[in-house]
């Protein structure tokens, strides 16, 4: 019996890709139901795909909301995070909507929640997605909001660069 992590990897590493299994995901926010927020999980290894596939299953099952499948942040604890990194989802996640909203202490509280459920892999800063020749960010927030929020990682730990490349090893 094949792993859904071997059957998808092994015919891409056999021609040099090197390839990368993750999901963008919905985050439940408990304030608000209406409005989630996002993460993006990475698997590095196989136990990351694993607690991936977990919390996947548990939110189809038991959080959905409006048609949409949630993660609940509790799950983290209980599911782990080993083998995972966290994208914090931008202007999308729960810290870069406190930010956009200027409230920085809330921001810095969720960062180092994270932080502590993700030690060494979550990056915390705006995608930049669309920056204009002006070279503000495109993300919606006009581009203030994103000094904050590097700001904010550094100061809990997190990184500043929005690319996680370096956290996910050879193997």
């Amino acid at each position: 019996m094949s792993s859904g992590w071997s059957s998808s990897t092994r015919p891409a590493r056999g021609k040099g890709i090197k390839p990368i299994i993750g999901c963008d995901l919905w985050l439940s926010n408990e304030d608000d139901r209406d409005n989630p927020y996002r993460i993006l999980l990475l698997a590095q290894n196989y136990q990351g795909y694993l607690n991936l596939c977990e919390l996947l299953t548990r939110a189809y099952r038991s959080n959905q909301y409006r048609g949409r499948a949630e993660v609940l942040k509790a799950w983290f604890a209980e599911v782990g995070s080993d083998g995972l990194i966290a994208l914090s989802g931008a202007h999308h996640g729960d810290v870069g909507q406190a930010l956009v909203a200027d409230h920085v202490a809330v921001a810095r509280r969720l960062a180092r929640e994270w932080a502590a459920l993700f030690p060494g892999v979550i990056t915390s800063k705006c995608s930049g997605w669309a920056a204009g020749d002006d070279g503000r960010c495109g993300c919606g927030t006009g581009g203030d909001a994103c000094r904050p929020g590097v700001a904010v990682g550094r100061r809990v730990g997190i990184a500043g660069g929005g690319d996680a490349s370096g956290a996910i090893p050879e193997t």
